[in-house]
Protein backbone atom coordinates (compact mmCIF):
# COMPACT_ATOMS: atom_id res chain seq x y z
CA UNK A 1 0.00 0.00 0.00
CA UNK A 2 2.59 2.82 0.97
CA UNK A 3 4.44 1.96 -2.75
CA UNK A 4 1.35 2.26 -4.15
CA UNK A 5 0.40 5.36 -2.60
CA UNK A 6 3.50 7.34 -3.14
CA UNK A 7 3.19 6.37 -7.07
CA UNK A 8 -0.51 7.46 -7.37
CA UNK A 9 0.40 11.04 -5.66
CA UNK A 10 3.76 11.21 -7.17
CA UNK A 11 1.59 11.22 -10.64
CA UNK A 12 -0.47 13.52 -8.50
CA UNK A 13 2.50 15.93 -8.01
CA UNK A 14 3.36 15.41 -5.22
CA UNK A 15 6.54 14.76 -2.86
CA UNK A 16 6.50 11.91 -1.31
CA UNK A 17 9.31 10.48 1.94
CA UNK A 18 9.01 7.60 4.11
CA UNK A 19 10.74 7.74 7.19
CA UNK A 20 11.54 5.84 9.92
CA UNK A 21 10.75 6.48 13.51
CA UNK A 22 11.23 4.54 16.52
CA UNK A 23 8.39 1.70 17.54
CA UNK A 24 7.53 -0.29 20.26
CA UNK A 25 8.44 -3.98 20.80
CA UNK A 26 5.11 -4.75 21.63
CA UNK A 27 2.54 -2.33 20.09
CA UNK A 28 0.25 -0.01 21.84
CA UNK A 29 -3.08 -1.92 22.27
CA UNK A 30 -3.66 -0.30 26.11
CA UNK A 31 -2.28 3.52 26.43
CA UNK A 32 -0.22 2.51 29.20
CA UNK A 33 3.61 4.31 30.31
CA UNK A 34 5.63 2.20 27.61
CA UNK A 35 2.77 3.40 24.96
CA UNK A 36 3.30 7.10 25.87
CA UNK A 37 6.67 6.45 26.13
CA UNK A 38 6.49 4.77 22.48
CA UNK A 39 4.32 7.59 20.74
CA UNK A 40 6.37 10.52 21.92
CA UNK A 41 9.64 8.77 20.82
CA UNK A 42 7.80 8.02 17.30
CA UNK A 43 6.51 12.02 17.06
CA UNK A 44 9.61 13.68 17.62
CA UNK A 45 11.44 11.17 15.21
CA UNK A 46 8.73 12.16 12.66
CA UNK A 47 8.92 16.11 13.54
CA UNK A 48 12.42 16.04 12.86
CA UNK A 49 11.75 14.45 9.54
CA UNK A 50 9.27 17.61 9.05
CA UNK A 51 12.13 19.86 10.30
CA UNK A 52 14.49 18.15 7.72
CA UNK A 53 12.60 18.91 4.94
CA UNK A 54 11.13 22.02 5.67
CA UNK A 55 15.27 23.12 5.93
CA UNK A 56 15.90 21.72 2.49
CA UNK A 57 12.30 22.53 0.95
CA UNK A 58 14.64 24.22 -1.75
CA UNK A 59 16.48 20.97 -2.75
CA UNK A 60 13.95 18.70 -2.55
CA UNK A 61 11.24 21.09 -4.41
CA UNK A 62 8.42 21.35 -2.20
CA UNK A 63 6.69 24.12 -0.08
CA UNK A 64 7.37 24.36 3.48
CA UNK A 65 4.40 26.19 4.23
CA UNK A 66 2.26 22.71 2.30
CA UNK A 67 3.44 19.30 4.64
CA UNK A 68 0.69 16.61 5.10
CA UNK A 69 1.86 13.63 6.61
CA UNK A 70 0.01 10.42 6.11
CA UNK A 71 0.57 7.09 7.92
CA UNK A 72 -1.29 3.63 8.61
CA UNK A 73 -1.79 2.01 11.86
CA UNK A 74 1.66 3.43 14.19
CA UNK A 75 2.45 5.52 10.99
CA UNK A 76 -1.07 6.75 11.09
CA UNK A 77 -0.98 7.58 15.03
CA UNK A 78 2.12 8.98 14.62
CA UNK A 79 1.26 10.91 11.34
CA UNK A 80 -1.83 12.71 13.55
CA UNK A 81 0.35 12.93 16.74
CA UNK A 82 2.28 15.31 15.12
CA UNK A 83 -0.66 17.13 13.37
CA UNK A 84 -1.77 17.56 17.14
CA UNK A 85 1.30 18.21 18.97
CA UNK A 86 3.35 19.97 16.74
CA UNK A 87 4.89 21.35 20.46
CA UNK A 88 6.77 17.99 20.81
CA UNK A 89 10.38 19.77 19.21
CA UNK A 90 12.53 17.02 20.38
CA UNK A 91 16.39 18.10 19.60
CA UNK A 92 17.20 18.10 16.38
CA UNK A 93 16.91 21.56 14.34
CA UNK A 94 14.47 22.43 16.85
CA UNK A 95 14.51 26.19 15.86
CA UNK A 96 12.66 25.10 12.81
CA UNK A 97 8.73 24.17 13.15
CA UNK A 98 7.59 20.89 13.42
CA UNK A 99 3.85 21.65 12.21
CA UNK A 100 2.26 20.47 9.32
CA UNK A 101 -0.75 21.61 7.67
CA UNK A 102 -2.51 18.31 7.19
CA UNK A 103 -2.96 14.78 8.49
CA UNK A 104 -4.27 11.60 6.74
CA UNK A 105 -4.58 8.32 9.23
CA UNK A 106 -5.78 4.46 8.13
CA UNK A 107 -6.29 2.81 11.46
CA UNK A 108 -4.69 5.29 13.72
CA UNK A 109 -5.78 8.07 16.27
CA UNK A 110 -4.48 10.64 18.08
CA UNK A 111 -3.50 9.40 21.49
CA UNK A 112 -1.70 12.33 23.35
CA UNK A 113 -2.28 15.75 23.85
CA UNK A 114 -4.92 18.30 23.27
CA UNK A 115 -6.90 19.55 20.10
CA UNK A 116 -6.98 23.17 19.31
CA UNK A 117 -7.82 25.20 16.70
CA UNK A 118 -4.33 25.80 15.52
CA UNK A 119 -3.67 21.65 14.86
CA UNK A 120 -3.41 20.75 11.60
CA UNK A 121 -6.72 19.09 9.21
CA UNK A 122 -7.50 15.48 10.06
CA UNK A 123 -8.49 12.71 7.52
CA UNK A 124 -9.48 9.57 9.16
CA UNK A 125 -10.25 6.25 8.01
CA UNK A 126 -11.30 3.33 10.20
CA UNK A 127 -13.23 -0.11 10.60
CA UNK A 128 -15.68 -0.49 13.10
CA UNK A 129 -14.12 -4.02 13.97
CA UNK A 130 -10.30 -2.73 13.85
CA UNK A 131 -8.72 -5.00 16.57
CA UNK A 132 -5.67 -3.53 16.85
CA UNK A 133 -6.04 0.10 16.95
CA UNK A 134 -9.69 0.20 18.71
CA UNK A 135 -12.18 2.12 16.72
CA UNK A 136 -13.02 4.07 19.89
CA UNK A 137 -9.81 5.80 19.36
CA UNK A 138 -10.67 7.43 16.02
CA UNK A 139 -13.92 8.52 17.63
CA UNK A 140 -12.22 9.81 20.23
CA UNK A 141 -9.88 11.80 18.36
CA UNK A 142 -13.09 13.58 16.33
CA UNK A 143 -14.65 14.30 19.70
CA UNK A 144 -11.14 15.76 20.73
CA UNK A 145 -10.99 17.45 17.97
CA UNK A 146 -14.81 19.08 17.77
CA UNK A 147 -14.28 20.46 20.70
CA UNK A 148 -10.85 21.92 20.56
CA UNK A 149 -12.38 23.79 16.92
CA UNK A 150 -10.05 22.00 14.62
CA UNK A 151 -10.93 19.96 11.73
CA UNK A 152 -11.00 16.72 11.67
CA UNK A 153 -13.25 13.94 9.73
CA UNK A 154 -13.59 10.10 10.15
CA UNK A 155 -14.39 7.62 7.31
CA UNK A 156 -16.03 4.78 9.11
CA UNK A 157 -15.86 1.41 7.52
CA UNK A 158 -18.82 -0.79 9.37
CA UNK A 159 -17.47 -4.63 10.50
CA UNK A 160 -13.54 -4.27 8.53
CA UNK A 161 -10.95 -4.89 11.13
CA UNK A 162 -7.60 -3.34 11.10
CA UNK A 163 -5.85 -1.12 7.77
CA UNK A 164 -8.49 -2.20 5.51
CA UNK A 165 -6.49 -0.49 2.24
CA UNK A 166 -6.96 -2.87 -0.24
CA UNK A 167 -11.06 -3.09 -0.09
CA UNK A 168 -11.03 1.03 0.11
CA UNK A 169 -8.92 1.88 -1.77
CA UNK A 170 -9.72 3.61 -4.58
CA UNK A 171 -11.97 5.33 -1.83
CA UNK A 172 -9.10 6.18 0.42
CA UNK A 173 -7.06 7.76 -2.97
CA UNK A 174 -10.14 9.99 -3.72
CA UNK A 175 -11.39 10.90 -0.56
CA UNK A 176 -7.29 11.80 0.47
CA UNK A 177 -6.48 14.05 -2.84
CA UNK A 178 -9.93 15.96 -2.20
CA UNK A 179 -9.01 16.34 1.78
CA UNK A 180 -5.19 17.55 0.47
CA UNK A 181 -5.92 19.71 -2.48
CA UNK A 182 -8.57 21.85 -0.66
CA UNK A 183 -7.13 21.36 3.12
CA UNK A 184 -2.92 22.47 1.54
CA UNK A 185 -4.67 24.95 -0.41
CA UNK A 186 -3.44 23.65 -3.79
CA UNK A 187 -3.86 24.55 -7.23
CA UNK A 188 -4.57 22.36 -10.62
CA UNK A 189 -1.10 21.60 -12.27
CA UNK A 190 -1.09 22.36 -15.61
Amino acid sequence: ELVDQANVFSRKGYVNASISYRLSANGCTVIDGACVESIVDATEDAQAAVRFFRQNAASYRIDPNRIAMAGTSAGAITALNVGYQAVVPGSAGATVSSRVQAAVSLSGARLLGSCDPDDAGALLFHGTSDGLVPYAWATDTITCADEGDSWAHLVSWEGDGHVPYVAHRDEIIDTTTTFLFNYLYLRPLV
